[in-house]
Order: structure tokens, then C-alpha cells, then sequence
């Protein structure tokens, strides 16, 4: 009995010894779940969809920081798309995207891309709520861009302004889901609604189930 201890206190030992060094010798590390290293994944967005409203394989884009709320959040839905972006048109010369959008409570924003052509001027918001089924629509809050090199609704040449926020009240009784229009000579038309995992997804009249 006192050799069979003798040979499990040394087994011990020797297997103590092993931890000892895979732990704490120089070049090895060991990677928790709160580590603050520089591995892949020490940052996750799992609340963002991309533009088809479906959850990517790896959630690392850009988190929703036009709104300033996480997703899921008190009710709050919110996603960045990605290029190419679901809705686009154009407007003679300058060509817009809606590249973000989140939704709380009856506040509902989007972010635009405006890409100024050859020719400069002011800039109309056309885009529209459709509030009923009569047709109704609804501005946004913000009368006139505001861009920050003019700081007015005149775009210059060439450039392009990311994150161009216009925030829509969205009624309670306004239909689902919600139909915008972009106006103007291109008045297209395109709907937005939230997902099962607190995102919000563009669909185009031909794609909307």
C-alpha cells in the first residue's frame, strides 16, 4: 500500500510540474473569454443583419452608431448594409444609397450615401413615408441636408457625404411593412422591415415577400 502511494505522489508531482511550464513558460499563452489580446473575434456585432436581412456567418461590420442604441435593446432594431447596397437611385446628376437604418420606439432613421456629380447645388430630399393606403406620405424631420463642407444643402462637385441621417416619426397605425418612396423624376419604391434577430432589412417591390 505505502509503495503504491509513493509512486501516485510522484505521478502527481511530475504532472504538476508539466502544468507548471505549459502554463507559465515565455511564448505560450492562454486565451480566455474576456481576454483583451489581438486575436480575431475580440469584437462581435451579433445583433447586425446584412442587406438581405439574413445573419451573416461572421458578424464584424460596423456597429450601428447612427442611432447610439444596440440592437435588441429596449425594442430597438438596427442594421449597417453593406455594399452593394439593397436600395440606390439617382437623381440627375447625384446618386443616393441607404446605407443604415434603425428603428425605436416611433423614431425610424436612415443613412444615406450622396454622391455629388459633375454639377453642384442644392440637394432636395425627396424620400417619402407612405403613411396609409390612400397614398399619404410623410417628410422626414429634416427640411434640407446640411453637409458638412457647406454646411447647407449645397453639395459640392464630386464629392461624396456618408451618413446622411433623416429621421421619420412613424405612427402606430402607419401600415407594415413600411413603404417609402424615393420621389422625385425616379420614384422608385422600396419597403423596410425588422427581423426575428432585431435587425431591419430593405426589400425591393420584386423581391418583397
Amino acid at each position: 500500500m505505502t509503495k503504491a502511494l509513493v509512486i501516485l505522489l510522484a505521478v502527481a508531482i511530475v504532472l504538476g510540474i508539466i502544468a507548471f511550464f505549459a502554463v507559465f513558460t515565455p511564448g505560450t499563452s492562454v486565451i480566455s473569454g474576456s481576454s483583451n489580446g489581438t486575436a480575431s473575434g475580440t469584437l462581435s456585432f451579433n445583433g447586425l443583419v446584412n442587406g438581405t436581412g439574413t445573419s451573416p456567418a461572421s458578424s464584424t461590420g460596423a456597429s450601428p452608431s447612427i442611432s447610439g442604441f444596440t440592437p435588441g435593446q429596449n425594442g430597438s432594431f438596427a442594421t449597417t448594409f453593406s455594399y452593394p447596397y439593397v436600395m440606390n437611385w439617382n437623381e440627375g446628376q447625384t446618386d443616393f444609397s441607404v446605407t443604415a437604418a434603425s428603428w425605436n420606439g416611433g423614431q425610424l432613421t436612415l443613412a444615406l450615401k450622396v454622391q455629388i456629380g459633375n454639377v453642384g447645388g442644392c440637394i432636395p430630399i425627396d424620400l417619402r413615408l407612405v403613411t396609409d393606403e390612400t397614398g399619404d406620405v410623410a417628410a422626414p424631420a429634416q427640411s434640407t441636408f446640411a453637409f458638412p463642407d457647406t454646411n447647407s444643402c449645397n453639395g459640392t462637385p464630386n464629392k461624396t457625404y456618408d451618413n446622411q441621417l433623416l429621421t421619420f416619426t412613424v405612427a402606430p397605425n402607419t401600415p407594415m411593412p413600411l413603404l417609402f418612396t424615393t420621389g422625385g423624376t425616379s420614384n422608385d419604391f422600396f419597403q423596410l422591415s425588422t427581423t426575428t434577430d432585431s435587425g431591419i432589412q430593405i426589400q425591393l417591390p420584386g423581391t418583397a415577400g
